[in-house]
């Protein structure tokens, strides 16, 4: 699907891909979401774009609207975890939001 251009060397064709991703999140099957989730969060250790890591964070927490799933749930909070102390303001405020939201929503399921 998108994921020839999430590894590709621009970062425009990374961000596009990542549009792409959001757009159709809730017509992905369940297994292919989680399948991108993983490649994200690999792709998001090794990223040094700030908007990249925005976008991956934005995409995944998409990915997490679209079902109550808690394998997808966990890998999203690991995520947001391991971005809320990134140097770029922007990347660490969306995963400290996108981890508010996760946990309140689990407080709301319980």
């Amino acid at each position: 699907m998108f994921t020839g251009f999430l590894s590709n060397q621009n970062y425009l064709y990374r961000e596009n891909a990542l549009f792409g991703l959001k757009s159709v999140a809730m017509y992905i099957s369940h297994e292919t979401i989680q399948k991108v989730a993983n490649q994200l969060v690999d792709m998001s250790k090794t990223e040094q774009v700030p908007s990249v890591l925005v976008l991956i964070l934005q995409t995944i927490h998409e990915f997490t609207q679209n079902g109550d799933d808690k394998v997808l749930s966990n890998i999203a909070q690991g995520l947001y975890t391991s971005l809320q102390e990134h140097p770029d303001s922007d990347v660490s405020f969306y995963a400290k939001q996108y981890s508010k939201q996760a946990t309140n929503h689990a407080i709301l399921k319980v």
